[in-house]
């Protein structure tokens, strides 16, 4: 709504509450300027959107969601018994219980031991990860303004926007976790939401769970394994023949036809990935 098209409702509305006549002829003309600038701001509105959808999708999807007529949510489902469940609570339950019977648990009574390569060129040891504040000022700063919070209800929008202020006691904290081998309750939890996918509705089998997670866990997570690559590729700890989960990098060539060590042939790119 523009200011013009504001103040046209409003000598709209003026005008009716002076003559009480909608087919009035000055009722008619301040109804039909209203309804034109109505419709104006409505299409630059949408334009507006259109434009910005790559930088601001969540305002797009929201203006898509209220035209729509229907509104999605979890039905009744099925419970244990075979009887409906309409309360919340209980779906809730429901849910709960289906996705936890699906996911992976690791048999951890077992574990493989790796065997050790380059032993003798190893000199240096990972005994510590240092957590630079410039390294998680930069990772903050990255963050999408879309995503949504967790369940420490910090939005990504506020991290990114005071990302300098914001690193130092985050990395102090994550200081704090890594040397007592712990993390924090509100890192661990995340917000479920059920999504349908196909299907009968009132079957819990046919939702999907989509997770929103702490965006600071998200920001601080990737630092250990970075970090544990990048001692492992500085050593040559990792075989050649490791190319997947590998970021792009220099390769033996296997074509019978190419007689290059470091090839960028077709060949090459498609199966190891552009080298660089």
């Amino acid at each position: 709504m523009t200011n013009r098209a504001l103040k046209a409702v409003r000598h709209r509305r003026q005008v009716y509450s002076k003559y009480k006549d909608n087919k009035h002829p000055a009722c008619v003309k301040a109804s039909r300027a209203a309804n034109s600038l109505i419709e104006e701001a409505r299409k630059n509105f949408e334009n507006q959107l259109a434009r910005k959808i790559k930088d601001d999708r969540k305002s797009f999807f929201a203006y898509a969601r209220s035209k729509s007529k229907t509104n999605v949510k979890v039905s009744s489902l099925v419970g244990r018994y075979g009887y409906l469940i309409s309360n919340a609570t209980a779906k809730a339950t429901v849910l709960n219980d289906f996705f936890c019977s699906v996911f992976t648990k690791e048999d951890t009574s077992n574990v493989p031991v790796p065997d050790l390569c380059n032993e003798i060129r190893c000199t240096d040891r990972l005994e510590d990860i240092i957590i630079k504040p410039e390294t998680l000022a930069a990772k903050l700063e990255k963050l999408s303004s879309e995503k949504a919070s967790g369940a420490d209800n910090l939005l990504p929008h506020l991290l990114k926007t005071l990302s300098a202020e914001t690193a130092l006691p985050i990395s102090m904290i994550f200081r704090k976790l890594v040397d007592k081998s712990c993390i924090k309750r509100d890192w661990r939890t995340a917000n479920v939401n059920p999504v349908y996918k196909k299907g009968k509705r009132c079957r819990s089998e046919n939702y999907r769970p989509v997770s929103s997670t702490s965006q600071v866990c998200k920001v601080v997570k990737p630092v250990l394994p970075d970090e544990l690559v990048s001692h492992l590729d500085r050593n040559e700890l990792i075989r050649s023949s490791q190319h997947g989960f590998r970021k792009p990098r220099l390769v033996m060539c296997v074509k019978p036809t190419c007689i290059f060590r470091e090839c960028e042939c077709g060949f090459c790119i498609l199966v190891f990935g552009q080298s660089i």
